[in-house]
């Protein structure tokens, strides 16, 4: 669900309500905290600052939490806002979804279904269920293409972040996706409507969008793929990178590849890297730089900025050691001026990014870069 599409909503204060009574504060901290009874409250170590002595309490009998280390507390959507990073609409609308209560707007959402008017009108439970389908056909497709194997190792990623992330691949051919997901009820303007499908202008058939390329998921806040980006698996791809086109979930100006594994390591550290492309971001991953996000194919935005804001007050954009990355840091600088954060700007060496960078001088040497 695009949850800033809520943002300046209205909604009806007895769902509110409703979300309150039906969803379980202890579950919902117990997810991000290790808790334990404490008497009638539970205990945890707290998430909002380091500390060795658990000084973070739940009182789920009252529905509140609070920390006697660092202050902060409040309701579940208190909670879910700071460990979001999302406003109060966005962590009611998250809370709503789960608990399946419907919000009523005092605004017509412009984003409700998909914004193909020619096709049919989907809605965002739908559009995250087939995008769920194409993950999995994708994530399928790599365990079973040795060329995809072989690319990803040569590319120096290791299975368990290939599983954490859903690396997939899309074969060759023009009707993998849509075949697999026609036998499990998914019709072709429904692909087509999510943008996971084309129609060819002279026969209206569908093809697959995405052919011969390396699949990268992309990821709201709670872990679902909502687009995909695509990699040429051949020198001569064209594009080098196909992006999912923007839908009900998708925003690629408000959306940052990584955040959701990220976003707890980006809390503690205060700082945030930025980098430019999947593989970047994967590298760095990989080798335990955890505090990082990456850009989906777009410049850095005034959206991406107000996130991150939410998250670390000090933004390092790491970008290529060519031209073209010395400009795309002088830009996205320029879109950061306005904001309260510090940032800073990490030029990698001539030739270097961060993904190659990282495996040939490793992790050490980049940290005293950033430092």
């Amino acid at each position: 669900m695009l949850m800033n599409d809520l943002a300046s909503s209205r909604f009806d204060d007895t769902a509110k309500e409703e979300v309150r009574t039906r969803i379980d504060i202890a579950d919902v901290v117990g997810r991000y905290v290790a808790l334990k009874p404490a008497g009638q409250n539970l205990k945890g170590l707290c998430p909002f600052h380091k500390e060795k002595t658990p000084s973070f309490t739940v009182n789920p009998s009252r529905g509140f939490f609070h920390c006697f280390g660092c202050g902060k507390g409040g309701d579940v959507f208190t909670f879910v806002s700071e460990m979001e990073g999302v406003g109060f609409p966005e962590a009611l609308s998250m809370l709503a979804e789960e608990t399946g209560v419907a919000l009523k707007k005092a605004t017509s959402d412009p984003h409700a279904s998909a914004p193909d008017s020619s096709g049919p009108r989907i809605s965002k439970t739908d559009l995250l269920r087939i995008h769920q389908i194409a993950a999995r056909f994708f994530y399928d497709s790599m365990r079973r293409s040795q060329e995809a194997i072989a690319y990803l190792k040569t590319r120096g990623l290791r299975p368990e972040i290939v599983r954490e992330f859903l690396v997939g691949y899309a074969p060759e051919g023009w009707s993998g996706l849509i075949d697999y997901a026609g036998d499990l009820s998914v019709s072709d303007d429904l692909l087509v409507a999510c943008g996971l499908a084309l129609r060819k202008t002279e026969t209206s058939r569908p093809y697959d969008r995405f052919r011969e390329r390396i699949i990268f998921p992309i990821f709201d806040l709670s872990g679902r793929p909502i687009a995909f980006g695509g990699r040429g698996m051949h020198k001569d791809a064209q594009p080098k990178y196909l992006n999912s086109p923007e839908t009900a979930l998708y925003r690629k100006s408000k959306t940052l590849y990584g955040l959701h594994a990220t976003r707890t390591d980006i809390k503690e550290t205060g700082e945030v890297l930025v980098v430019e492309g999947y593989m970047d971001f994967l590298a760095l991953y990989q080798e335990g730089i955890r505090n990082v996000v990456a850009t989906c194919g777009t410049a850095l935005t005034a959206d991406h900025a107000q996130i991150l804001g939410r998250f670390a007050p000090r933004i390092t954009l790491v970008f290529d050691g060519d031209t073209a990355g010395q400009t795309a840091a002088h830009r996205a600088s320029e879109v950061l001026a306005p904001f309260p954060l510090d940032v800073r700007v990490l030029i990698l060496p001539e030739g270097e990014d961060p993904d190659t960078f990282v495996r040939s001088k490793g992790t050490q040497e980049f940290r005293k870069l950033v430092a």
